[in-house]
């Protein structure tokens, strides 16, 4: 869609092949899937498939956010846009969405494991600082007031659970640490030997010659 704003995917593709990156940040549109119609969600989808080919010249693959403001906006809308666009080169980042519970959110990394790249890291919690109370809010909330970061390691429970989830694909994956508490630069080195000690917790155990097992799949 940025291509109607002067900068066109040729552009980005050719800095991304230029800096040696693997793989260029999409967002699917700009509007909740609930605002768009028929139409646009399939200007996207041809646009999709378009820059998808044209990155896959050049070796790289095109990666959407999982964010709201787009087509891949909540759980069902994520999945089912990546049912629409199944191009071998396309694939999806995951970020917990804030204030909902680890069940809600592990359902939509579930439906994006199959095409998953990377995976945003971090501990938010929204409407109050114990708890997500996003559905048990009574107005509107407010930015940043009703919105808290902490240190990863108040989200132990969670991010294993997701890390578990994620290590059964087999593949690798960028996770990437953003949004700690205080934005402080000692907080990214504590946050990052917080998620180097969760992957060490859920990495299946070495072999007798070194190699180290998968955990079986449901």
């Amino acid at each position: 869609m940025s291509e109607g704003q002067g900068l066109s995917f040729q552009r980005v593709l050719d800095t991304a092949a230029a800096l040696g990156a693997p793989t260029i940040w999409v967002w699917a549109g700009d509007r909740d899937t609930c605002e768009a119609d028929a139409l646009f969600i399939q200007t996207i989808i041809d646009e999709t498939n378009r820059i998808a080919d044209l990155a896959a010249k050049q070796g790289l693959s095109v990666t959407f956010e999982f964010h709201g403001g787009t087509l891949t906006d909540r759980n069902e809308t994520a999945i089912q846009f990546a049912r629409q666009v199944p191009h071998p080169n396309v694939f999806f980042s995951w970020q917990p969405p804030h204030g909902y519970s680890l069940e809600h959110c592990l359902e939509g990394l579930t439906g994006l494991l199959p095409r998953l790249s990377t995976v945003h890291v971090y501990h938010w919690t929204i409407g109050s600082y114990e708890k997500n109370t996003l559905n048990e809010t009574i107005r509107p909330l407010n930015w940043p007031e009703d919105f808290f970061r902490h240190p990863l390691a108040d989200g132990a429970d969670r991010w294993q659970e997701f890390l578990v989830a994620i290590q059964t694909t087999g593949r690798d994956h960028f996770a990437l640490l953003e949004f700690v508490k205080d934005g402080a630069p000692e907080q990214v080195i504590t946050d990052a030997k917080t998620l180097i000690s969760y992957i060490n917790s859920v990495r299946p155990a070495p072999t007798k010659n070194g190699a180290r097992r998968s955990l079986p799949h449901e």
